[in-house]
């Protein structure tokens, strides 16, 4: 068969394959992909003639023949292993993109030739992804392992373009849990000595863990009750933001551990004073999370999300949170707004489910006399004696 049916993806688009014989008599296949099945076998059809024409064209001298079979992905990425991922570029970051690529994408693309790779490839292994009960956010990460290969593709002259590049997906931002107010109680509580302070001030604050990993003792002001960040996020300048009396002890607790190192120390360091790593506090949330008994998948960055919903359920304008969370615009704070309202209807509902007038009921009914009582019997308790008529009334 030539040009095979046309197959939708999970993507909502439809690729079909093709196949030719080149001008060494090797079968060969190629991807096309449409938005109808009809589109996509059109453009397989069309770029099957294309192939032929060309082979033909070389065979008759019209046409130089190609250039050398390009390496595949998985050969580049075994000769250039040290180049893609060096080893100054932080440890952690490294081997998770290493892994990412061989658990989703070496299986679909590994024995692809480089030059060879299409969008629809690269769309084939999101597809896979997605497929597997994975987040948007976790398929842009393996966009990105896989971007770093064909960037380096293009740099050596083995392909023209990054058939990586525009095809991240939107994340929409609703995967985050929400934390209510007695699991964080219960989260601190259990949370290791050097830990406790790193989540009460992740909460109270609602700093990103990049701001808390880069705190330095001297920024921490206890009589003035205000914690000065000088990274509030990658890229721009630091803010000052004040200290919730709640978080204060914490905080009170764990410095008198730290200023024996000095005021220019991280508030929480390693052994051997530098910052703290992504995978220390990651360990030692997930092992606080599972003490506490909360088994629905919670992560670090849920301590953020769940700060700006409770800041918001207690009645302060989206501008007042807007300014409190550092955000650059108030479309971004609209979200937990939303979520805050969904919350509260949630509650409401709730809270006129659990009402009951069942215990109400016998005092709100009227007894009836009983059996062989007379009007007028004084001794009956339920009968009402009758009121006095009007004067002027027969």
């Amino acid at each position: 068969m030539s040009v095979e049916a046309p197959i939708r993806t999970p993507l909502g688009r439809w690729t079909c394959r093709y196949y030719w014989t080149d001008e060494t008599r090797r079968r060969r296949s190629g991807t096309a992909e449409g938005g109808t099945a009809a589109a996509a076998t059109r453009e397989a059809t069309k770029l099957r003639e294309a192939a032929r024409v060309r082979v033909a064209r070389i065979k008759a001298g019209i046409e130089a023949p190609p250039k050398p079979a390009a390496p595949t992905v998985a050969e580049c990425v075994a000769e250039h292993h040290a180049v893609l991922w060096p080893s100054t570029q932080n440890a952690h970051h490294r081997a998770a993109q290493i892994q990412r690529y061989a658990k989703y994408a070496h299986g679909i693309i590994g024995a692809t030739p480089v030059d060879l790779v299409s969008r629809a490839d690269v769309r084939r292994v999101l597809s896979e992804v997605l497929a597997a009960g994975m987040t948007p956010a976790t398929a842009n990460r393996v966009l990105a392992a896989l971007s770093v290969i064909f960037k380096f593709a293009v740099d050596a002259g083995l392909r023209v373009d990054n058939p990586c590049r525009g095809q991240q997906l939107r994340e929409t931002g609703e995967r985050t849990e929400m934390l209510e107010l007695e699991e964080v109680a219960k989260i601190i509580e259990l949370a290791p000595d050097h830990w406790r302070a790193f989540f009460a001030t992740a909460f109270y604050t609602g700093a990103r863990p990049s701001s808390l990993r880069s705190l330095l003792v001297q920024d921490v002001d206890l009589l003035l009750g205000t914690i000065r960040f000088r990274r509030w996020k990658a890229k721009g300048a630091g803010r000052t933001v004040p200290m919730s009396p709640e978080l204060k002890p914490h905080l009170r607790d764990h410095l008198r551990s730290r200023r024996g190192d000095g005021l220019d120390a991280f508030v929480w360091a390693q052994a051997d004073g530098r910052a703290i790593s992504e995978s220390g506090y990651r360990k030692a949330w997930l092992s606080t999370v599972r003490a506490a008994g909360i088994e629905r998948p919670v992560l670090f960055a849920d301590l953020r999300a769940s700060f700006a919903t409770h800041l918001l359920g207690t009645g302060v304008s989206p501008d007042v949170a807007r300014r409190a969370l550092g955000h650059a615009s108030l479309a971004t704070t609209q979200r937990y707004v939303r979520r805050s309202e969904t919350r509260g209807a949630s509650q409401e509902r709730a809270a006129f489910n659990s009402l009951s007038l069942e215990g109400t009921r016998a005092h709100s009914v009227h007894k009836l006399p009983q059996s062989g009582a007379t009007e007028g019997n004084s001794e009956d308790k339920n009968e009402k004696a009758p009121r006095p008529k009007p004067e002027g009334f027969p």
